[in-house]
């Protein structure tokens, strides 16, 4: 016989070549019990732990037990440790588990965004009462289709079905991310139309008359956004300068200061005389509304009872920004007011209409 690596001359049955060392007889690997996925056993210290490895939603979870006296009992419950129908939420319904997520994961992001992933469970309603498990990729896709908002918005609906896939995999709920699927367009802008000139004077007239509409009103002048601008306190206020100070969310857009228009001056100065911190708080209370109360207990019932459809609380930013599209000055005043960090942005929050063509059309 004939090393197998060298090719010396051996002696049969050699069990090494005297010339290299090389071991002659060829081992063989003995074949895995257990294939991948179907989990092990470790022994720890006096127990054995039964441990089972899955990628569910995309993300790698890993069940494990111990305590078992012997190997054999830790390999015969490893199939109790995956995800099974035998979950002890398995009908749990969308809603449902938004509300039992919100308190597992408010903790780990900023309160802005978690008020976005709000907005966004908003456009999911049809989907509210469906058991979550149940939900396909077209379920989904449809609800960010209808969505009128933009691509940002549309993001938000993603990121919020991701994060809720990988929660329900915890609770072994599902086995498959169907949120990464949703497609969220290329980019198009959303529908956020901005209060007219014709709606804004409505709104002026029924101050007085009805509870919040001097809010909308100063909103339209202020340009800050909805939760900004309902944290608002007197301390933010500068009568001397004639001016607040305040914003959230960007670098650009926080503490900045803004004017205050000689139309909503008289409004901010009563508003400056209430007992309360805030300038801007709930009527009954004198506390601080958050955003998403301000939206659908006073914005949209004052709305319905003026009559104007399909705006939102921040329809008055787009209707700021659009005020100073026809008043002389900078671009970047401009966006320092909006609290932007360039003027470009500000550019998106203004649409043309019929006036503004034509004035530039006459001039022609």
């Amino acid at each position: 016989m004939n090393c197998r690596k060298c090719s010396v001359e051996l002696p049969e049955g050699a069990a090494f070549c005297f010339a290299c060392g090389t071991k002659q007889a060829i081992s063989t690997r003995k074949p895995k019990r257990r294939g991948n996925g179907q989990g092990t056993v470790v022994k720890r210290g006096k127990t054995y732990t039964a441990i089972c490895t899955k990628f569910i939603a995309g993300e790698r979870i890993t069940f494990s037990k111990g305590g078992f006296a012997t190997k054999k009992e830790a390999l015969d419950y490893i199939p109790k440790l995956k995800p099974s129908s035998n979950s002890a939420v398995p009908e749990i319904n969308l809603k449902d588990l938004f509300e039992r997520w919100k308190p597992y994961y408010a903790p780990r992001i900023e309160k802005t965004t978690m008020q976005g992933y709000c907005a966004a469970f908003h456009w999911l309603e049809k989907l509210h009462a469906m058991p979550f498990a149940s939900l396909s990729a077209d379920d989904w896709q449809d609800c960010v289709d209808a969505c009128p908002r933009g691509r940002r918005s549309k993001e938000n609906i993603k990121s919020l079905g991701m994060a809720l896939y990988k929660y329900a995999a915890i609770l072994r709920v599902v086995e498959h991310n169907y949120a990464q699927y949703i497609w969220c367009g290329s980019g198009e802008k959303g529908t956020r139309p901005p209060i007219t000139m014709e709606e804004l004077e409505i709104i002026r007239n029924a101050i007085g008359r009805e509870a919040y509409a001097d809010y909308v009103y100063c909103m339209c002048y202020t340009g800050f956004r909805p939760s900004a601008f309902l944290s608002l306190t007197k301390a933010d206020f500068d009568p001397v300068n004639g001016c607040l100070r305040g914003g959230i969310k960007t670098k650009a857009g926080k503490n900045r200061t803004v004017t205050i228009s000689p139309k909503i001056m008289p409004i901010i100065l009563q508003r400056a005389e209430v007992a309360t911190p805030y300038l801007f708080p709930c009527l009954e209370t004198g506390e601080m509304m958050t955003e998403a109360r301000f939206r659908n207990d006073v914005f949209r019932p004052l709305m319905g009872k003026l009559g104007i459809k399909g705006r939102t609380p921040y329809s008055c930013r787009h209707t700021f920004s659009n005020l100073m599209k026809n008043v002389p000055g900078s671009d970047t005043d401009k966006a320092a007011l909006m609290g932007h960090a360039n003027a470009s942005m500000t550019k998106n929050y203004q649409a043309p209409d019929y006036e503004s063509l034509k004035r530039i059309t006459d001039r022609l």
